[in-house]
């Protein structure tokens, strides 16, 4: 078996519950028709987008805290009314149409999404947060970590297909584009639905273990001076493969006078009948080495830097795709439809995810050994960082393709970007997190990989407003058809992509520094 009998149970519910929770991604599939059909420029449908995804990443470190502190099942129900309201919403604005005709204003589809984003941070956090306390200390955490990451990935696939094929718009006997309206009621009803049983499934096992293991590790690692909290000062290998600080450093003879004083403090932690009192002093602290980490910093900047064009690119699948094809052109073919794209890119973000997922399992070190060197047991290691850096490497590979114009020439080439984007997006997606989890330990994974998932919302607002104002740009140079401010061309994405490019290869450079850092520590990452 690959988990135990505990893991079964309490992790049954957590795939589907993650099956559900990306709705968010399949934003490419009606995106367009904001366009078309109520007449949004498009900064007014990229305003949509990055209001889901700031209200998305932005709340992630409060949620995160209180899904630590508390646990994940109030975090359940607050995501199933949030996107209840918000689908709801966003299906009444849609079906009043435009402000020429009436409609409301494009800042009430923009509130709909907010709360869209917010559903869907605390639906994905409440689930990655069960799994990772409840399976982060296993042999196979990574395999655990990557399964909820990558069902939340699946989510726009199997969702955008059922609006493109079963809730669609007729057009006589054809099928025409889905039908906006009854698509938002569908998902309004799916993730409330959703949202009430993850309240009553998702449960955390044995957290007060956790809190044992992570008193005793601070009580081993020193004191910070003038404080009662302890503070971790020597690297400590153990099975959680956890560590900070540089194993040389020693106390001071004040730190040592200090820590007589605090160590009764500390006893008197851990076998205090308060069990909520010993669990914040833990947490909080916890969250503090975080914080002071400077390698934390290097890895949420190369996150930033790879993220945000990640996000950009699959909310913006369908624009793109309507600039390959100019009039007199019927459109793009289905082989190259929105519907097609946003799931490719949600299998190749999947399967991304559970091999980065495997295969660190199998290969990643367990101690401070070489890159590539022989173990004992004649085992073959390779850090996680190389996995990480080589996918970031192939997604800037797909955003080249892009730049280079050679999509606009030959738009059958089109479904390998995707493919390319999706493959590098979903292993920085699912490593990230576990490697939080490999360096810092699960105690307080909910706030510490909350406050690293804030960054994709700032890069996503950034390449948002960067693609938006290019595009508008070169649609404003072009010709405009009856009005509309839509392009087509190389002109309306290249010189996006072309930053994006580099962005990517900044993040190899960050990463690459925290590597370092890491190594220099002794931790096998």
């Amino acid at each position: 078996m690959l988990f135990p009998r505990v893991v079964r149970e309490q992790g049954a519910d957590l795939e589907p519950y993650s099956l559900c929770a990306g709705s968010i991604t399949a934003y490419s599939l009606y995106g367009p028709l904001f366009q078309s059909r109520l007449h949004y420029t498009q900064v007014q449908v990229n305003a949509v987008s990055t209001a889901a995804e700031l209200a998305m990443y932005l709340p992630v470190p409060l949620f995160g805290y209180l899904c630590d502190r508390f646990s994940p099942r109030p975090l359940s129900l607050l995501a199933g009314i949030l996107f209840g309201l918000g689908y709801l919403l966003a299906a009444l604005t849609f079906h009043h149409g435009s402000t020429k005709s009436g409609g409301f204003s494009p800042a009430v589809m923009v509130v709909s999404f907010v709360g869209v984003g917010m559903g869907t941070s605390c639906m994905y956090l409440s689930a990655v947060t069960t799994c990772a306390k409840n399976f982060g200390r296993g042999k196979h955490k990574g395999l655990a970590l990557a399964m909820p990451i990558a069902a939340f990935g699946l989510s726009g696939m199997w969702q955008s297909q059922i609006g493109s094929r079963l809730l669609y718009e007729r057009a006589g006997e054809r099928k025409g584009e889905v039908d906006v309206y009854r698509y938002f009621i569908f998902l309004a009803i799916l993730l409330v639905a959703v949202g009430i049983v993850g309240a009553f499934a998702l449960n955390v096992v044995d957290e007060e273990e956790l809190i044992d293991e992570a008193v005793s590790e601070l009580e081993r690692s020193g004191l910070l001076e003038d404080n009662p909290f302890f503070q971790r000062s020597v690297l400590h290998d153990n099975s959680n493969g956890y560590g900070t600080i540089d194993s040389s450093e020693t106390l001071s003879n004040s730190a040592e006078d200090d820590g007589r004083d605090a160590e009764s403090d500390i006893q008197k932690i851990r076998h205090s009948s308060g069990d909520a009192h010993r669990k914040t002093w833990v947490l909080n602290n916890e969250t503090r080495i975080f914080l002071f980490d400077h390698t934390m910093w290097f890895l949420a900047a190369g996150f930033f830097a790879v993220t945000g064009p990640g996000e950009a690119y699959i909310n913006n699948l369908g624009t793109i795709i309507n600039t390959l094809y100019p009039p007199p052109s019927a459109g793009p073919p289905s082989s190259n439809s929105p519907a097609t794209h946003v799931s490719i890119v949600a299998l190749t973000s999947t399967l991304a995810r559970l091999l980065t997922g495997t295969l660190t399992d199998l290969l990643a070190p367990t101690s401070s050994a070489p890159l590539f060197a022989q173990r004992p047991s004649k085992r073959i290691t390779c850090s996680r960082l190389v996995f990480l850096l080589a996918s970031t490497v192939l997604f800037s590979l797909g955003q080249l393709l892009l730049a280079s114009g050679l999509v606009q020439t030959h738009p059958s080439t089109f479904p390998l970007v995707s493919a390319l984007v999706g493959l590098g997006y979903g292993a920085v997606f699912s490593l990230t997190p576990i490697i939080v989890s490999v360096v810092w330990g699960v105690q307080n994974f909910g706030t510490n990989w909350g406050i690293v998932a804030v960054v994709p919302a700032a890069g996503a607002a950034l390449w948002g407003a960067i693609y938006a104002a290019v595009y508008d740009g070169a649609a404003l140079d072009g010709d405009q058809k009856g009005g509309e401010r839509l392009c087509y061309g190389a002109g309306c994405y290249a010189p996006t992509f072309w930053a994006m490019v580099a962005f990517s290869w900044a993040a190899i450079a960050l990463w690459v520094v925290a590597w370092k850092g890491w190594k220099r520590r002794g931790i096998p990452v």
